[in-house]
């Protein structure tokens, strides 16, 4: 069995059971298979993963063919969301009626 310098053996398997227990109970809503523009796909990674959202999923990857550039893509595109979600409040009072 594994052990490594970080959990115990009796850790490990305790987490193993308490997991087990846990994906016993519920469904999973996964899509571990999604080719973003990084790749071949048609969809930003950032439209995936809204999209993936609004289908109720709760875990998804990216899985484009030799390259991670989906990441970064989608890193990108989520700085530039907040950046402007921020300007978008900045000039809404919202202490206004």
């Amino acid at each position: 069995m594994y052990e490594n310098k970080y959990w115990t053996q009796e850790e490990i398997e305790k987490y193993l059971k308490e997991l087990g227990e846990y994906n016993r109970n519920k469904e999973a809503k996964i899509d571990m298979h999604n080719h973003t523009q990084g790749s071949d796909g048609e969809d930003s990674p950032l439209m995936l993963l809204l999209r993936a959202h609004n289908m109720g999923l709760e875990t998804i990857s990216f899985t484009d063919h030799n390259s991670v550039k989906g990441y970064s893509i989608l890193q990108e595109q989520i700085e530039k969301l907040l950046t402007y979600l921020e300007e978008i409040n900045s000039r809404t009072d919202l202490n206004k009626e």
